[in-house]
């Protein structure tokens, strides 16, 4: 199985928190990170995340709410709008199933697990992407 074109960088990583206030201060004063101020309308949502993100935008943290026991965190993983069709198929064949595509506004996402249970997302934020929408 030909795996798609490659990705374009790490886009962010998933991080579960207690505290999302708190934790965006922490990573503020240990990392530099700030609020992403085109992505705080995640935050508005019950589980959505509060995004930080260091000054070039080469590392965004978004930061999920949740129990202190719940700390699975995920990877999401950028890709070129024109190679999400290629991933909607390799990911269907390989898992069995083609993992249902999420409109973010900013961006459209696919959402899947490994063997072990590690959540990852494959993401575009490039208009082609939208045409997943549509293909489902």
């Amino acid at each position: 199985m030909q795996v798609p074109a490659s990705f374009l960088a790490i886009d962010h990583l998933h991080v579960p928190v207690r505290d999302r206030m708190a934790a965006t201060s922490w990573y503020e004063q240990a990392l530099g990170l700030r609020i992403v101020p085109e992505l705080a309308h995640g935050a508005q949502a019950p589980n959505g995340p509060l995004t930080p993100a260091e000054p070039k935008g080469v590392l965004h943290i978004a930061l999920f709410e949740r129990p202190a026991g719940d700390r699975l965190c995920a990877v999401a993983l950028r890709v070129e709008g024109g190679a999400s069709g290629a991933w909607r198929q390799h990911l269907g064949g390989l898992l069995g199933r083609v993992p249902k595509v999420s409109d973010h506004g900013e961006s459209v996402s696919r959402y899947f697990n490994d063997p072990d249970g590690h959540s990852f997302e494959i993401t575009s934020f490039e208009p082609a992407a939208r045409a997943e929408l549509a293909a489902g």
